[in-house]
């Protein structure tokens, strides 16, 4: 019995105590996230909410009230002379009903605050709950109106820039539209609320004199009252955010420009409105239930109050906006958790989680030890923290200052160890994954120093890829332009890393520097007549690059389909290393002016992080290529997407549709289709998986463009076919080209040999019997073709030879083994399923061709599994089927097979 009623009091302490003042706590320390889970709720499920409300918030207001009342009193008693009665001994203080006065106030004011909360929203219900209670507990039968619009417009201040005004401004923090819109709507809410508190609150205070009388039959209240404080603060609020709201919606149908700098302003405004209409409201109120104040009195007496209430709000709510009196609680809640860490860094992120980075959504100041407790994150787990930065980037903004320091010291701890120009080269990835999109815009110095030393690794890694002496060095010199570049520049004002970034830069100078010296102390070691190699087997061919070659009726089929009224949307697709990287890089050439092709790397670090992310990288290609060409469009900053993305995703698509219409009327005018090409359309799935996107808003928008953009175009590259894809890919791209890369012609081939780059003498290198048998076992495919050339070239400059002949061809293809044997030949093979696996083993156990029957008497699958299985490979261009034969497409990788 005794522990069932125990139990029965922890759940009714839990409903009533514990969960309202978490609500409470979030209300002020995660206004956002509070007003977005209770601002949908229904109008019975809000009022039982604030009815569990009402005694924490009382709880609250009233031990403040009581303090500061008392306070007063101590200092200033005749603030209170109403409670002075004479008596046998002079003039006696009344402390009973000084106390009582205070209490049943607080009760009234947070009642009507929960009733206010209950039809208007939460957030509104409890600030205006607090902020009566508090006032009214203080203010109740003060003789002294300038005193009591000071203590309105300071605890009306302070509570609305902590909650109010918060839940719709802080996502844009520190942005130019967050400052004039701040700016606006305290001009804009200042009159409105001037003009509401005194008129509006005077008439309620009025009216409420009307009824008593008419109904109770009571006289006018010379001294006013409890009542026509209360009058005249509902009808300053209300009226003071009606008409805000309305002015707001006004100017945001008028403007299609500055919805933005409107919605700021607005959500600023009401506060203003409502609190001034409110303070002011308070007097005036009282003024209109005495019954003998005129509107001139109310305009003449009030004017000096509501001009005090006006001037204190706005000194207050400034701090209360950058949330100043809760600067002191989250800082020492980090210091705590960053002490917790130094004890115990191996419990760094579960006190990282705890702290108030997490639980205080928006803290404007720094937060001190932030950076120190974050490089013992780092020190535990480089990825995780990395994953903390992310968080700080996306969801506490005004932190990230901290979050970009800490990102570029593991960046430069990276490559400080990085000594040698092969691991110079793999940099680039850990730069990419480390120093984010997020990170760079948030310095644009930072962002031109990573990238320089980004391209410097390329270029290192460049260096390896380049076989021919000219190639090697012209890598190596853009590596010490890069770097050159990069040594220039202060990276932060933070002088321990730029040290540290100058010493990376400075190892990877001298490196450089030696490795050219080497490289030109070989060249004129070598012998006279080496055969400089201008193949570059697997690396993407820059546009106009002589190596690529052929391709023509694809380009024919491109600009015939994207002549027609409505353009489809096209699929490039082939095998790995057939080239479509590189087609997609000679659209600019292949389709003429009258097109404007723009290639996007969907492989790119960064690009498929976010929604905002993608579409930003996809506004930034658009505007250049545009700007390049004479055609000017506003630019579309990442802040302004990722900020919307805070709210939701469909509002960040809202913001680039817009965009794309200005830039459709631009092509319009121009007479230009822009192209949007996306190589390695795949990644869109993965970065569905990893939750970085969602694919149904990303495809209805694709759709959308389509349907509604006849001068914009889009164009998908990648290794399956549309239909290879999950199946919700088909439903949104309903007219669709298919474009297939496969082999190069036997002429094209012939070119790509003999003529790589002008010049060339490939006729007396290779020779006719040579060529021909590069194509019998490359069969024409572009990726084999320069690496056997270029293997061949390797092997003819190590032997001092001038000439190839038939057998260094199986010399060299051993030799593309070792060097391609994982990254091309493995990577077809891990790509294929058993039963794939199993017809390519049948045809090579043919040794050359075979017909079905033989594959499936081998493989021992039913015919209906085997022509699906087939159709698969010929797509994949793995076999080659002539008269009912089937082989292998290519007999390298025949070979290769053949020693699995």
């Amino acid at each position: 019995m005794f522990t069932t009623k125990m139990g029965a009091l922890k759940r009714s302490g839990h409903y009533f105590i514990s969960e309202p003042f978490h609500l409470l706590f979030r209300c002020f320390f995660q206004p956002a996230h509070f007003q977005k889970d209770f601002a949908q709720i229904p109008l019975l499920r809000r009022m039982a909410m604030m009815r569990r409300l009402f005694l924490s918030m009382f709880l609250c207001a009233y031990p403040l009230a009581l303090l500061v009342r008392i306070a007063l009193f101590s200092i200033f008693p005749h603030l209170y002379s109403h409670y002075f009665t004479p008596g046998t001994g002079g003039l006696e203080f009344n402390t009973f009903f000084f106390l009582f006065d205070a209490t049943w106030a607080n009760i009234v004011s947070c009642i009507v605050g929960s009733l206010f909360g209950g039809l208007f929203g939460a957030e509104y219900g409890i600030v205006f709950g607090l902020t009566d209670g508090i006032v009214n507990g203080i203010i109740i039968h003060m003789n002294n109106p300038t005193v009591i619009m000071i203590f309105c417009g300071m605890t009306a201040g302070l509570l609305l820039g902590l909650t109010f005004n918060s839940t719709g401004v802080i996502k844009r923090g520190g942005l130019k539209t967050t400052v004039l819109g701040i700016i606006y709507g305290i001009a804009a809410g200042s009159v409105i609320g001037l003009i509401t508190g005194m008129f509006c609150g005077f008439w309620a205070g009025s009216a409420l004199l009307l009824l008593e009388e008419h109904f109770g039959h009571i006289q006018a209240h010379h001294s006013g009252g409890l009542e026509g404080n209360i009058a005249g603060i509902l009808a300053g609020v209300i009226t003071g955010c009606l008409g805000m709201k309305i002015v707001g919606t006004i100017a945001k149908g008028s403007s299609s420009v500055h919805r933005d700098l409107i919605d700021v302003a607005t959500r600023v405004g009401i506060a203003v409105a409502g609190a001034l209409g409110a303070t002011i409201g308070l007097i005036t109120g009282n003024y209109g239930l005495q019954g003998d104040k005129s509107i001139l009195d109310v305009v003449l007496l009030g004017g000096l109050p509501g001009f005090v209430a006006w001037a204190t709000f706005l000194v207050s709510y400034i701090p209360g906006y950058y949330r100043i009196p809760l600067y002191p609680i989250s800082a020492l809640a980090l210091l705590r958790a960053y002490s917790s860490s130094r004890k115990n860094p191996t419990y760094v992120f579960h006190y990282l989680h705890h702290s108030s980075l997490y639980w205080d959504e928006c803290v404007f100041l720094p937060l001190p030890r932030l950076k120190r407790m974050l490089l013992i994150a780092a020190e535990q787990n480089k990825d995780e923290t990395l994953g903390e930065i992310n968080f700080m980037l996306q969801e506490r903004v005004q932190q990230r200052r901290a979050a970009q320091t800490v990102a570029l010291e593991i960046a430069l701890s990276d490559l400080s160890w990085r000594e040698t120009l092969r691991d110079i080269g793999g940099a680039q990835m850990q730069l990419a994954r480390i120093v984010t999109l997020e990170i760079r815009v948030v310095s644009p110095p930072v962002a031109y120093v990573i990238q320089r030393l980004e391209d410097a690794s390329q270029d290192a890694a460049n260096y390896y890829a380049q076989i021919s002496w000219q190639g090697r060095s012209l890598a190596l010199k853009n590596m010490l332009t890069n770097l050159q570049n990069a040594s220039s520049r202060a990276v932060l004002d933070d002088a321990f890393l730029n040290l540290r970034c100058e010493k990376v830069v400075q190892k990877w100078l001298e490196v450089a520097r030696n490795e050219l010296e080497s490289l030109s102390q070989k060249r004129s070691s070598d012998e006279i007549g080496r055969i400089e190699n201008p193949y570059v087997p697997g690396l993407i061919l820059e546009q106009r690059d002589p190596l690529f070659v052929g391709r023509a009726e694809l380009a024919r089929q491109l600009g015939t389909a994207l002549r027609s009224d409505h353009p489809p949307t096209f699929f490039l697709t082939g095998e790995r290393r057939m080239g479509k990287s590189s087609i997609l890089k000679q659209l600019p050439a292949l389709l003429g002016s009258h097109y404007l092709p723009i290639f996007y790397d969907l492989q790119s670090t960064g690009i498929t992080s976010s929604i905002a992310a993608l579409l930003a990288a996809i506004a930034e290609e658009v505007h250049d290529t545009l700007l390049t060409r004479g055609m000017l469009v506003h630019r579309l900053e990442y802040d302004h997407l990722r900020d919307d993305l805070r709210e939701n995703e469909a509002v960040a698509y809202h913001r680039f549709s817009r965009w794309l219409k200005e830039v459709e009327s631009v092509l319009a005018r121009e007479d230009r289709v822009l192209l949007l090409a996306f190589d390695e359309f795949e990644k869109l799935a993965e970065a569905e998986q990893r939750g970085y996107l969602d694919l149904g808003l990303l495809f209805g928008w694709f759709r959308s463009i389509i349907q509604h953009q006849s001068h914009v175009a889009l164009l998908f590259s990648g290794v399956k076919s549309i239909t290879e894809m999950v199946t919700q890919w088909a439903g949104y791209f309903v007219n669709v080209e298919l474009l297939r890369v496969s082999f190069l012609q036997p002429e094209e081939a012939r070119q790509l040999i003999l003529h790589p780059v002008p010049e060339f003498p490939g006729e007396h290198i290779f020779g006719s019997e040579v060529t021909e048998e590069i194509l019998r076992v490359t069969g024409a495919h572009p990726f084999l073709v320069q690496a056997l050339c270029s293997v061949l070239i390797t092997r003819l400059n190590s032997c001092s030879r001038q000439q190839a002949n038939v057998d260094d061809i199986g010399v060299s293809i051993d030799e593309i083994f070792k060097k391609w044997g994982d990254s091309y030949f493995g990577d077809l093979w891990e790509r294929t399923d058993r039963e794939q696996r199993l017809c390519l083993k049948a045809v090579c156990a043919a040794s050359g061709s075979c017909k079905a029957d033989y594959i499936q008497r081998y493989c021992k699958l039913d015919e209906g599994t085997l022509m699906v299985t087939l159709e698969k490979l010929l797509r994949r261009d793995l076999l080659l089927c002539e008269g009912g034969e089937y082989r292998i497409a290519t007999p390298i990788f025949a070979q290769w097979l053949g020693l699995l």
